[in-house]
């Protein structure tokens, strides 16, 4: 077969497989990379029927065709033609693939080309609240016909059997960032207008201005996404690639926020985390991994394991090193400039013990002071901090839009990043960064409902208990004091979380478990800034209408269950519960233990710095934040100074 062909650019395409024009032994079928024809489904989109194939962006497809007055010895043109605005609207000039041929039969088979993978338009992705999926409108998908030339004879493909590439589409919580970057005064028009949201945009958007503010987390997003889009990739490079950028994620994101002039801004690490995984998904190696309709990437039970590579343990992974679940250590652990100070005073003091005449009737008992104060000396406290993601950020299409801020950080993300590795007295830190995702923290992959254990559990649980000396769970609070809170709750508010997802109003967050658990953080803690807060409701009836509030020391510690308590009953209560659990079960193992010492845990509400409802707070104030932080290790450093008193 002699082939030649113009405009060989690698255009998407998807599987046709159908009969075409006036005979019935004419036939086009669309092929994959082993030949096979490739088979399409049916999809409903606005009511109208929608033909998708199981061909993805980023595979490699080719044309046969039967018939078509082709015979031994014709010519044969056949144009690929890319019919869709798509196209256009990537900036990609839209002509046609073709490719000259000489037939050895009846039929003729083009050589075979590449969907490429940046030929995908996100832009027009739709979430769809209903179904909890994201949807792609038949008018906004890249579909493939084909021109057949034969001697005199002109015949185009049926419309009704284009080739219809499909890819993963964003969650809900991916999808918010590809809305368009408002100018302020278009911004604070739309809000005051109650103007429909800008559309989404493939470049100048939120995801890609919050990325931009980290220069080296930029360029590794983009060497990532440029490696994901590469050809001839192999299950084993791309798990080599994942291990390195999302662990050097995790790094350069610490880096930004410790430098001498750096910026304390916790959202360059987390938009890059939400674009580098789409491109991991959306690669066709993983084409079976997901959820199409939802958009969930599911555990293989036959994988739970992780001994084969597959989308699932790659993602699991990818937060695992992004989000420092497996990087903490504590192999380096030391105390601070005075800590290290009262070290060698110590020693000094040791020494001038051991230098006291034998004679001495005092000597031993001076000598075993001074070993057991420098013993106490040399203990360094191990610190586990967690913060939170930012959350609540969908201002432009979902119900609650106008408590929404795209701009949000999150302060106790930002105290996760300034604080890891760090030495405050003779405690030593070590932190990760958690979701703002119900599945992570109970494993159901439901919208509405989940009972069960997670991350909290998995990487504090198994890992930490028995390592640490106190875990300090830190989120934000809207009423600008820096709350400990006297006690979780084991009840759930019902409050969205970051797919969008919900857990039922007054549910538990373990049916068996304590109905409230209380903190057992140092008391030194609640000194200034700090404060111990105990404000809770019992029902939602009272926390709705905020009514009846009581406190501990007004009306005692509550017996049963509550519906709101001092740390209200969202994600931030839910992970302040675990951890306390968890201790709570961790402590009573170890009674009997000889100089044991209880592990602490509680969690720390630190001041919300933004607010959607107010033009001067929605931006990040970084001033703000670092006077946040600095009561934050001042808090935090009473406590360590209580356990070394001790």
């Amino acid at each position: 077969m002699k082939v030649t062909h113009e405009n060989m650019m690698g255009f998407v395409l998807e599987s046709l497989g159908v009969e075409l024009a006036s005979s019935v032994e004419d036939k086009a079928i669309w092929k994959d990379v082993d030949g096979n024809q490739i088979s399409q489904d049916i999809e409903i989109s606005n009511n109208h029927r929608v033909v998708s194939s199981h061909i993805r962006y980023g595979e490699t497809v080719s044309l046969e065709l039967n018939g078509f007055g082709i015979t031994r010895g014709s010519s044969v043109q056949i144009t690929i033609v890319f019919d869709s605005p798509v196209l256009s609207a990537l900036r990609i000039n839209p002509e046609g693939l073709r490719f000259s041929m000489t037939a050895k039969g009846d039929s003729i088979e083009t050589p075979s080309f590449k969907i490429p993978l940046g030929w995908y338009d996100e832009s027009k992705e739709n979430y769809d609240y209903t179904e909890h999926g994201t949807k792609l409108n038949l008018k906004d998908r890249l579909r493939l016909t084909a021109i057949v030339e034969t001697g005199n004879a002109r015949i185009q493909l049926n419309g009704t059997h284009h080739l219809v590439p499909v890819t993963y589409r964003r969650n809900y919580e991916e999808s918010i960032g590809l809305f368009k970057k408002e100018k302020k005064e278009d911004k604070e028009r739309r809000e005051k207008e109650a103007k429909d949201p800008p559309p989404k945009d493939l470049d100048d958007n939120y995801e890609n201005y919050f990325i931009s503010l980290n220069s080296k987390i930029k360029g590794l997003v983009g060497e990532f996404v440029d490696f994901m889009q590469s050809d001839g990739l192999k299950l084993e490079s791309i798990q080599e690639r994942v291990e390195k950028d999302a662990k050097q994620l995790w790094i350069f994101a610490t880096e930004q926020v410790q430098a001498e002039n750096g910026s304390l801004d916790d959202r360059p690490l987390y938009w890059a985390r939400n674009k580098m995984q789409v491109a991991l998904k959306r690669h066709p190696l993983f084409k079976g991994g997901f959820n199409p309709i939802t958009s969930q990437v599911l555990p293989n039970e036959k994988n739970e394991d992780c001994k084969q590579i597959d989308l699932y343990c790659l993602i699991k992974r990818f937060e695992e090193l992004s989000r420092n679940y497996t990087g903490i250590s504590f192999e380096d652990a030391k105390g601070d400039k005075e800590a290290q100070k009262k070290i060698q005073d110590a020693e000094r003091a040791l020494a001038a013990a051991w230098a006291i005449p034998l004679d001495d009737t005092e000597r031993e008992q001076k000598i075993a002071d001074a070993e057991a104060e420098l013993e106490k000396a040399k203990k360094v406290f191990k610190i586990l901090i967690t913060g939170f993601d930012p959350f609540f950020l969908n201002e432009f299409d979902h119900q609650f839009k106008r408590s929404f801020n795209i701009l949000q950080s999150n302060p106790s993300g930002c105290v996760s990043l300034s604080l890891h590795g760090k030495s405050l007295g003779q405690g030593y830190i070590q932190t990760m960064m958690i979701p703002v995702r119900y599945t992570d923290f109970d494993s159901s992959h439901a919208p509405k409902h989940g009972q069960g254990t997670g991350i909290m559990e998995k990487y504090v649980g198994e890992e930490w208990l028995e390592n640490v000396d106190m875990i300090i769970t830190v989120s934000q609070t809207p009423d600008q004091g820096f709350n400990i809170d006297a006690f979780a709750t084991r009840t759930r508010g019902g409050l969205i979380d970051n797919m969008n997802f919900e857990r039922g109003t007054g549910s538990y967050i373990k049916p068996n478990g304590s109905a409230t658990i209380k903190t057992n953080l140092p008391s030194a803690m609640e000194l200034p800034p700090g404060r111990v807060w105990d404000k809770y409701y019992l029902t939602r009836d009272d926390s709705d209408k905020k009514k009846n509030q009581k406190t501990i020391e007004r009306d005692g510690f509550p017996s049963g269950d509550v519906y709101s308590g001092p740390g209200g009953n969202y994600l931030s209560n839910e992970i302040f519960y675990r951890v306390a659990e968890l201790r709570k079960l961790h402590n009573v193992d170890r009674i009997g233990e000889e100089n044991r010492k209880e592990l602490m845990s509680g969690h720390l509400h630190i001041k919300q710095l933004q607010f959607a409802d107010n033009q001067d707070t929605k931006k990040w104030n970084e001033s703000k934040m670092q006077s946040s932080l600095n009561d934050v290790i001042s808090i935090v450093t009473n406590g360590i100074k209580q356990l070394s008193d001790a």
